[in-house]
Protein backbone atom coordinates (compact mmCIF):
# COMPACT_ATOMS: atom_id res chain seq x y z
CA UNK A 1 0.00 0.00 0.00
CA UNK A 2 0.66 3.42 -0.52
CA UNK A 3 1.81 5.73 2.10
CA UNK A 4 -0.24 9.04 2.50
CA UNK A 5 2.87 11.30 1.47
CA UNK A 6 3.27 9.68 -1.93
CA UNK A 7 1.84 10.72 -4.95
CA UNK A 8 0.01 7.94 -6.44
CA UNK A 9 1.97 6.67 -9.69
CA UNK A 10 0.47 6.78 -13.18
CA UNK A 11 -0.46 3.17 -14.65
CA UNK A 12 0.47 2.48 -17.79
CA UNK A 13 0.25 -0.03 -20.32
CA UNK A 14 1.18 -2.66 -20.57
CA UNK A 15 1.99 -2.46 -16.69
CA UNK A 16 4.59 -5.37 -15.70
CA UNK A 17 2.80 -7.15 -12.70
CA UNK A 18 3.15 -10.36 -11.66
CA UNK A 19 1.01 -12.90 -14.45
CA UNK A 20 -2.87 -12.57 -14.06
CA UNK A 21 -2.87 -9.30 -11.81
CA UNK A 22 -3.94 -5.91 -11.75
CA UNK A 23 -4.88 -3.33 -10.14
CA UNK A 24 -7.96 -1.20 -8.87
CA UNK A 25 -8.21 2.13 -6.38
CA UNK A 26 -10.95 1.55 -3.90
CA UNK A 27 -13.81 4.06 -3.16
CA UNK A 28 -13.22 3.02 0.80
CA UNK A 29 -9.34 3.63 1.05
CA UNK A 30 -8.81 5.17 -1.79
CA UNK A 31 -5.87 2.92 -2.21
CA UNK A 32 -4.87 0.30 -4.75
CA UNK A 33 -6.19 -2.81 -4.41
CA UNK A 34 -4.42 -5.91 -6.25
CA UNK A 35 -7.23 -7.83 -8.22
CA UNK A 36 -7.53 -10.71 -10.36
CA UNK A 37 -8.89 -10.31 -14.01
CA UNK A 38 -11.04 -12.35 -15.76
CA UNK A 39 -9.66 -14.90 -18.11
CA UNK A 40 -11.54 -14.30 -21.22
CA UNK A 41 -10.46 -11.66 -23.72
CA UNK A 42 -6.85 -12.60 -23.40
CA UNK A 43 -4.34 -10.58 -25.85
CA UNK A 44 -2.56 -13.65 -26.21
CA UNK A 45 -5.98 -15.75 -28.22
CA UNK A 46 -5.97 -15.20 -31.71
CA UNK A 47 -9.68 -15.22 -33.57
CA UNK A 48 -10.01 -17.84 -36.77
CA UNK A 49 -8.35 -15.53 -39.53
CA UNK A 50 -6.74 -12.89 -37.66
CA UNK A 51 -2.60 -12.27 -36.48
CA UNK A 52 -1.74 -12.09 -33.44
CA UNK A 53 -1.99 -8.79 -31.64
CA UNK A 54 1.74 -6.90 -31.52
CA UNK A 55 2.71 -4.14 -28.71
CA UNK A 56 2.21 -0.96 -30.71
CA UNK A 57 1.86 2.25 -27.90
CA UNK A 58 1.95 2.80 -24.09
CA UNK A 59 -1.02 4.87 -23.02
CA UNK A 60 -0.88 6.17 -19.80
CA UNK A 61 -3.45 6.37 -17.12
CA UNK A 62 -4.83 8.38 -13.98
CA UNK A 63 -5.30 5.57 -11.10
CA UNK A 64 -8.87 6.98 -11.77
CA UNK A 65 -9.53 6.79 -14.62
CA UNK A 66 -7.17 2.80 -15.00
CA UNK A 67 -9.88 2.11 -12.13
CA UNK A 68 -12.75 3.04 -14.38
CA UNK A 69 -11.22 1.16 -17.06
CA UNK A 70 -10.98 -1.82 -15.07
CA UNK A 71 -14.14 -2.24 -13.96
CA UNK A 72 -16.07 -1.75 -17.15
CA UNK A 73 -13.64 -4.39 -18.56
CA UNK A 74 -14.11 -6.68 -15.72
CA UNK A 75 -18.04 -6.02 -16.28
CA UNK A 76 -17.68 -7.36 -19.95
CA UNK A 77 -15.47 -10.26 -18.66
CA UNK A 78 -11.97 -9.15 -20.39
CA UNK A 79 -8.83 -7.87 -19.19
CA UNK A 80 -8.23 -4.16 -19.80
CA UNK A 81 -5.91 -4.52 -22.13
CA UNK A 82 -8.03 -6.42 -24.15
CA UNK A 83 -10.77 -4.29 -23.85
CA UNK A 84 -9.00 -1.20 -24.28
CA UNK A 85 -8.11 -3.12 -27.72
CA UNK A 86 -11.53 -3.60 -28.37
CA UNK A 87 -13.19 -0.60 -27.87
CA UNK A 88 -10.47 1.43 -29.34
CA UNK A 89 -10.66 -0.44 -32.66
CA UNK A 90 -14.63 -0.25 -32.78
CA UNK A 91 -14.38 3.36 -32.25
CA UNK A 92 -12.06 3.80 -34.82
CA UNK A 93 -13.83 1.47 -37.57
CA UNK A 94 -17.04 3.67 -36.47
CA UNK A 95 -15.38 6.74 -37.16
CA UNK A 96 -13.81 5.96 -40.25
CA UNK A 97 -17.27 4.86 -41.47
CA UNK A 98 -18.19 7.97 -40.56
CA UNK A 99 -20.61 6.90 -37.53
CA UNK A 100 -19.37 9.44 -34.88
CA UNK A 101 -21.41 9.90 -32.07
CA UNK A 102 -22.70 13.60 -31.81
CA UNK A 103 -23.91 14.07 -28.08
CA UNK A 104 -25.54 17.56 -28.83
CA UNK A 105 -27.43 16.13 -31.75
CA UNK A 106 -29.08 13.11 -30.00
CA UNK A 107 -29.36 15.53 -26.88
CA UNK A 108 -31.90 17.70 -29.18
CA UNK A 109 -33.35 14.76 -30.28
CA UNK A 110 -34.15 13.38 -27.30
CA UNK A 111 -35.51 16.89 -26.20
CA UNK A 112 -37.33 16.85 -29.29
CA UNK A 113 -39.11 13.27 -28.77
CA UNK A 114 -39.88 14.62 -25.27
CA UNK A 115 -41.46 17.86 -26.20
CA UNK A 116 -43.69 15.70 -28.54
CA UNK A 117 -44.78 12.93 -25.89
CA UNK A 118 -45.59 16.50 -23.48
CA UNK A 119 -47.48 17.63 -26.15
CA UNK A 120 -49.28 14.43 -27.02
CA UNK A 121 -50.13 14.12 -23.01
CA UNK A 122 -51.72 17.36 -23.29
CA UNK A 123 -53.73 16.92 -26.21
CA UNK A 124 -54.85 13.19 -24.83
CA UNK A 125 -55.57 14.76 -21.57
CA UNK A 126 -57.93 17.77 -23.90
CA UNK A 127 -59.97 14.97 -25.30
CA UNK A 128 -60.52 13.34 -22.06
CA UNK A 129 -61.46 16.33 -20.86
CA UNK A 130 -63.97 17.20 -23.62
CA UNK A 131 -65.18 13.78 -23.89
CA UNK A 132 -66.02 13.78 -20.13
CA UNK A 133 -67.46 17.08 -20.73
CA UNK A 134 -69.87 15.59 -23.27
CA UNK A 135 -70.86 12.52 -21.40
CA UNK A 136 -69.09 10.27 -24.16
CA UNK A 137 -66.37 8.83 -22.08
CA UNK A 138 -67.18 5.44 -21.50
CA UNK A 139 -70.17 5.21 -23.71
CA UNK A 140 -68.19 6.08 -27.00
CA UNK A 141 -65.52 3.39 -28.30
CA UNK A 142 -63.95 5.57 -30.53
CA UNK A 143 -63.33 7.90 -27.73
CA UNK A 144 -62.21 5.20 -25.46
CA UNK A 145 -59.66 3.68 -28.17
CA UNK A 146 -58.21 7.23 -28.89
CA UNK A 147 -57.17 7.65 -25.11
CA UNK A 148 -55.52 4.33 -25.27
CA UNK A 149 -53.80 5.16 -28.02
CA UNK A 150 -52.56 8.20 -26.69
CA UNK A 151 -51.77 6.51 -23.38
CA UNK A 152 -49.50 3.90 -25.09
CA UNK A 153 -48.13 6.48 -27.27
CA UNK A 154 -46.95 8.48 -24.30
CA UNK A 155 -45.52 5.62 -22.07
CA UNK A 156 -43.32 4.14 -25.95
CA UNK A 157 -41.83 8.03 -25.93
CA UNK A 158 -41.17 7.37 -22.66
CA UNK A 159 -38.97 4.20 -23.22
CA UNK A 160 -37.51 5.50 -26.02
CA UNK A 161 -36.34 8.38 -24.13
CA UNK A 162 -34.61 6.41 -21.58
CA UNK A 163 -33.23 3.68 -23.84
CA UNK A 164 -31.70 6.41 -26.01
CA UNK A 165 -30.18 8.08 -22.78
CA UNK A 166 -28.71 4.77 -21.05
CA UNK A 167 -27.66 3.65 -24.70
CA UNK A 168 -25.88 7.35 -26.15
CA UNK A 169 -25.46 9.43 -23.60
CA UNK A 170 -24.57 7.58 -20.23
Amino acid sequence: MMASSEQPPMCALPVVMPAGVGAVMTEASGELDVVRPMVLGNRRHVSAGQQPRRGRTTVKFSDVEWATIVTAAAAEGLRPGAWLAQVGFEEASRRLRGEVLDRALIAGLVSEVSALRRQLAQTGGRVREDSAGAGLLGSSAGVDAVLIAVQRAVRRADEVVVRVRRALLS
